[in-house]
């Protein structure tokens, strides 16, 4: 069975307000704020971290799918 996080930019609380209210309740949605810092100078890239990249989106999908 999927799972799926809706993952909404942490400056937009009215989006991510309208979005938890909508998937209250729904089985497999969970709505959350990106808490990741922002400032990553203090330590290097590693390549194999990722790269995400927010653009002009105000949220991001992600999906989860379960093993059998």
């Amino acid at each position: 069975m999927s799972n799926y996080l809706i993952v909404v930019r942490r400056e937009n609380e009215d989006l991510y307000d309208t979005l938890s209210v909508a998937f209250r309740g729904r089985t497999g949605f969970r709505v959350i704020v990106d808490r990741r810092g922002r400032d990553t100078r203090r330590r290097p890239r590693d390549r194999r971290d990722p790269q995400t990249l927010w653009g002009a989106d105000e949220f991001m999908v992600a999906e989860r799918v379960e093993p059998f």
